[in-house]
């Protein structure tokens, strides 16, 4: 079972208790206000848009999320009529029992009971999907920061993680090594994050070690879906049992796999048992792997995909390393045309709801492809819901939105 931690953002909603109520058939009852961005981004990641019901303020602070769930039956202090119509039409029957004088201890229905049983519906709880791997990080984790920067690309991109060993190094100059239990709601958020680890140094623990899949080119010049991306690190992925250096190492490349052929051994050979070179022997076939650019893929090129059984090469870097200029950097920012364009989106979005919720301002440079685009009504409503503080453009953008007027 995954296991997750809420950050309460507004100190009237003390508990999860106050602010967040599971109810029957998968429906969440609660108020996205009283959570930090990030907590908020983990339920929406695990409980579907139809299964969210979202509290109003008159509702929240009324208690409304501390209510008690039998089937069918939600009993609370007190509800609006748009939640009660809202929890009608869902199938629930609502029951208000006047508990103002609890309130003022800070508490209602479910504060005032104790569970003393706790039915599990093998229906609903054994179908609910956790995807758990674990991966082993070495190198100078604390003094170049790269167990803080593996962390929080987990929690950043929806996972959640435990900290199963960590082995500190006795000296400065020592490494140190990790092993972490990652967590996701699904395949897919997975992959993404241990694509982002991988790049990081991390490996898969021995006993989850699995070769590459691979899967072939079937028209020149475009890669299967879901291939490998390569960086700039030294690779290694695991073919037929074995780790394979990968030549001709660059950035945004495909993985290209030639698995070679076994051929009989002629005469003249040392010895003629199988497996030997020699008359009626085989020669054993040499796997390479190298890196191609996607234009020079061919039609059979055995392509490397998802990312299991693959890990790179990082030097151990301390601080001193990694913050002067020998350390290269690409795409640091995150945005580039080579990276799937949804996930930048979601992470802007993400660090666009954080900065808005710690009270920071955002300033947005705009040019004419805003307008181009059609993003200029977007921009207005990111404005006026107080996302953006600033906006700075040229002749171009101001003329254009005028225009269009």
């Amino acid at each position: 079972m995954e296991v997750l931690s809420l950050r309460l953002m507004d100190d009237r909603f003390y508990h999860l208790d106050t602010c967040f109520c599971p109810l029957a058939n998968g429906y969440l009852l609660y108020y996205p206000p009283a959570f930090d961005a990030y907590s908020n981004r983990l339920i929406e990641m695990r409980v579907a848009p139809e299964k969210r019901i979202v509290v109003e303020e008159p509702d929240a602070v009324n208690f409304a999320c501390n209510a008690v769930n039998i089937d069918s039956i939600v009993i609370m202090n007190k509800a609006s009529d748009r939640l009660k119509e809202s929890l009608t039409t869902l199938g629930f029957q609502i029951i208000e029992t006047p508990l103002t004088e609890f309130l003022k201890a800070g508490g209602a229905a479910k504060c005032l009971t104790l569970r003393v049983t706790e039915p599990v519906h093998g229906s609903i709880h054994a179908n609910v999907p956790v995807e758990s791997r674990k991966i082993r990080l070495e190198g100078h984790l604390l003094d170049s920061g790269l167990i803080s920067r593996a962390l929080d690309s987990i929690t950043e991109n929806g996972g959640s993680f435990q900290v199963l060993n960590f082995n500190l190094g006795e000296q400065r100059q020592s490494t140190s090594a990790a092993e972490v239990k990652v967590s996701a709601p699904s395949l897919e958020v997975m992959e993404d994050i241990i694509a982002q680890l991988i790049d990081l140094g991390a490996v898969a623990m021995p006993q989850d070690v699995r070769d590459a899949e691979l899967l072939p080119v079937v028209k020149n010049g475009v890669a299967p879906d879901d291939f490998y991306v390569s960086t700039i690190y030294p690779t290694e992925i695991r073919v037929q049992g074995q780790w394979i250096p990968v030549q001709k190492q660059r950035m945004d490349g495909a993985i290209v796999v030639n698995l070679g052929e076994e051929k009989e051994g002629g005469k003249g050979g040392k010895e003629g048992k199988e497996g030997k070179e020699g008359k009626g022997g085989k020669k054993k076939a040499k796997i390479t792997a190298e890196c191609k650019l996607l234009r020079d893929l061919k039609k059979g090129d055995q392509v490397m995909v998802g990312v299991g059984g693959i890990r790179t090469i990082r030097k151990p870097e301390s601080r001193e390393i990694r913050n002067s200029s020998q350390e290269f950097s690409f795409m640091s920012g995150s945005v580039s045309s080579e990276r799937r364009v949804e996930i930048v989106v979601e992470q802007v979005a993400w660090e666009l709801r954080q900065i808005r919720d710690q009270g920071g301002k955002v300033v947005v440079t705009a040019g004419p492809v805003v307008i181009h685009t059609g993003g200029g009504e977007h921009l207005a409503r990111l404005i006026r819901e107080g996302y953006v503080q600033a906006l700075l453009g040229g002749n171009a953008i101001v003329f254009m939105t005028w225009s269009r007027r």
